[in-house]
């Protein structure tokens, strides 16, 4: 009789093997082993290659590219000013604004973006090709009715990738709650960190880059001055990952029946 129990035991424990799959998941990170890509492109078509001036990194300097990537929220870069990037004409006229990131080894399984900006009265986010025309935007604290230009100057940027190291860029279709996240806060007096906004797309893989591109947002000084097209910043640029499916053991219905026939052969066995 012992034998038999041994034998209904190993053959409850081999049918415990089944296993079942857990949902999969997204999880957001700092995106590791890349370099951070920001600056401004000198044409008014997001369509368009242009003239692409990317922003320096200014080591130990509040405006860092670096820091757009290094899980510091208190930190941010921006380009904001023609003379923060190269080459330094004082007057940063291209309407045109990225922040994203490039790797040296191609990347699969991403599936968003979430980014943090930094806000001020005058810009930081994206906006509107015709941008934000209320002069008072120069001049704070805001009024009303420049917050409420403002406000109507906030707009989705467009995601692109690239699989040639950012040669070449090619913008894909996402989903966001930008405008409904950001409008509001640029109304409010512009916080200067609002919630973070997420922008979800079909799972990318083989890419080695990936960015957010559009205008400008708000008027950072009057026409004429040093980014009368707006700017925009960055606290941190996240990437969401896939995360594969995970499975675990799940006893299955025949194991439960051995086991529960081993209890009865035992009960029999102590009568």
């Amino acid at each position: 009789m012992r034998a038999i129990q041994l034998f209904i035991m190993l053959w409850a424990m081999l049918l415990t093997l089944g296993t079942s799959t857990l949902p999969a998941g997204v999880i957001y990170q700092s995106p590791t082993g890349a370099s951070p890509l920001m600056g401004y492109i000198a044409v008014d078509d997001p369509s368009l290659a242009g003239t692409q001036y990317v922003h320096p990194d200014i080591p130990l300097d509040r405006f860092n590219v670096s820091n757009i990537i290094d899980g510091d929220l208190a930190t941010y870069g921006n380009t904001y000013s023609g003379t923060e990037i190269a080459p330094a004409t004082g007057n940063n006229t291209a309407p045109l604004d990225f922040v994203g990131v490039l790797w040296n080894t191609p990347q699969n399984s991403i599936t968003s973006i979430r980014l943090h900006h930094a806000l001020f009265f005058d810009g930081g986010w994206f906006g509107t090709a015709v941008g934000d025309l209320n002069s008072l935007n120069s001049f704070p604290p805001n009024s009303l009715s420049a917050n409420q230009a403002d406000a109507a100057d906030v707009a989705a940027p467009t995601v692109q990738i690239t699989i040639d190291g950012g040669s070449t860029w090619t913008s894909i279709s996402a989903s966001d709650n930008y405008v409904s996240v950001i409008q509001p806060v640029v109304l409010a007096e512009n916080s200067s960190q609002p919630p973070p906004v997420t922008f979800n797309f079909s799972t990318q893989n083989g890419i080695d880059g990936i960015r957010l591109v559009g205008y400008g947002g708000g008027r950072s000084d009057i026409p004429g001055g040093r980014d009368e097209q707006g700017f925009i910043a960055v606290r941190e640029f996240e990437i969401g990952v896939q995360v594969q499916t995970a499975t675990v053991p799940e006893p299955s219905s025949m194991a439960l029946w051995a086991i529960c026939t081993l209890g009865v052969v035992s009960r029999r066995r102590r009568r």
